[in-house]
């Protein structure tokens, strides 16, 4: 109920009268006043504040942040108020572009319509492929010749975080976060393997046993003679030459299994002596043990590490073995003369 303008003498209930001030261009005044009944009382002066301004803010690109006079507001899009008859800084924010800046000051109940288009901070890269012919993906996106030299594998991005991903037909992708530094180039060297290079890239040059032996991974792949030639003293019978064909890799420990070593499988062991010197010290290799007790503590080996047995036994005697085993086992003799003549 519009009762005057001010200053205006009008009635008040005693249990409170909701009153609004109004004033074009001014924010609207309103608050609970109460008098006591048939008294008058005079209230103190009030200082409309101007109306706010409306300000709607775009850039290019979006999710930019935006302050004013220092205070966060939001991302664009955005539309914010602000207070008029003021001076106000507005600030933009954006990984990879430069910082951009406005001042405006409006008048109340205006509003404004920006646009800000961000220019980008770029950062150089100087890739290093092999092979050079590899494509170049970006944050998902392959990059065309027009956006990379593939001569010199120069990359201009802005100063964010991307996503660089290398991938060629036959070889695994490699990917990488990478952070371009405006004013400072950066080298960044990336080889593909094959898909075979990279199953051995994953496959440890040497492991160690349950009992601390250290294997060492040999990957043979060659022709050659084994045997012994006709006229070599104490050559036998079955010792003829032939050429074998060794391409299979192996592991192979680069030291004999100890006493000690040995004792965790059997504890009683005994490598006992010879000519009054003995052979049962912890760390002397083992010795006085036959063939299919060290094809058995092969496998015991393998069941310490939930390894499926290379021999197989019926009534605890090695009666086969399981070719499909990746255990533990002795080597071959192929493997071992290869092996005593192999400088690696």
């Amino acid at each position: 109920e519009l009762r005057g303008h001010t200053p205006v003498t009008t009635e008040i209930l005693q249990t409170g009268s909701q009153v609004e001030l109004r004033l074009l261009n001014h924010t609207p005044w309103h608050n609970t006043l109460t008098v006591t009944a048939g008294s008058k009382e005079t209230f103190p002066p009030i200082q409309l504040q101007p109306a706010a301004a409306s300000v709607d803010i775009s850039t290019t690109p979006t999710n930019a942040s935006i302050t004013v006079d220092g205070q966060y507001r939001g991302t664009t899009p955005l539309q914010i108020s602000i207070s008029s008859r003021e001076h106000h800084l507005i600030e933009f924010f954006l990984a990879g572009y430069k910082k951009s800046v406005r001042k405006l000051s409006l008048l109340p109940n205006e509003t404004l319509a920006i646009t800000e288009n961000l220019t980008a901070d770029i950062g150089t890269i100087l890739l290093k492929l092999q092979p050079k012919d590899a494509e170049v993906f970006i944050n998902g996106r392959r990059l065309t010749s027009d956006q990379i030299n593939q001569q010199q594998q120069i990359l201009k991005l802005p100063a964010k975080s991307h996503q660089l991903e290398i991938r060629k037909a036959g070889f695994v992708s490699q990917q990488k976060t990478i952070i371009p530094r405006p004013g400072l180039e950066q080298s960044i060297q990336i080889k593909l393997l094959t898909e075979q290079q990279a199953r051995w890239a994953k496959i440890p040059n040497r492991i160690t046993s349950p009992v601390g032996n250290t294997l060492k991974l040999f990957r043979p792949n060659l022709l050659f003679t084994l045997g012994s030639p006709r006229r070599e003293a104490g050559r036998r019978a079955n010792e003829a030459q032939r050429k074998v064909k060794l391409d299979k890799p192996f592991y192979l420990a680069t030291h004999e299994t100890t006493n000690s070593q040995y004792r965790q499988f059997r504890s009683q062991h005994s490598s006992r002596q010879v000519a009054g010197i003995t052979l049962d010290l912890p760390n002397q290799p083992v010795v006085n043990i036959s063939w299919a007790d060290a094809a058995l503590f092969c496998n015991w080996l393998s069941q310490q590490q939930n390894l499926l047995p290379f021999y197989t036994l019926t009534d605890n005697r090695i009666t086969g073995v399981n070719p499909n085993s990746t255990g533990f086992r002795l080597p071959t003799e192929t493997e071992g003369a290869w092996a005593a003549r192999a400088n690696a």
